[in-house]
């Protein structure tokens, strides 16, 4: 049947896929990256920056905890804020 939203249906297409079967809790995107805060399986959870344009992984670093639903943040000066669920607050620049 049709769409209660017509022909103005938006398509979308993939740019890139992160194939590593992450379970991500909390994004943050900026003008070149997405910055990811999650892990594989069991293993231990990480703050991953992916390229925006291919997807290519920059850096990651370890953390001591899953962060929280949402938990990051990043303010005009781009320091980075991270609440995890340990209670820790980390801020990065």
């Amino acid at each position: 049947g049709a769409s209660k939203y017509g022909s103005n249906r938006v398509r979308q297409k993939f740019i890139w896929r992160d194939k590593g079967r992450h379970i991500f809790d909390a994004f943050l995107i900026t003008p070149d990256m997405v910055i990811a805060a999650g892990a594989r399986d069991d293993q231990q959870h990480k703050l991953i920056a992916f390229d925006l344009a291919n997807g290519r992984q920059h850096w990651s670093i370890p953390l001591p905890d899953r962060v929280v639903k949402w938990g990051l943040a990043v303010d005009r000066q781009g320091r980075m804020l991270i609440s995890m669920r340990n209670g820790a607050v980390w801020c990065l620049r």
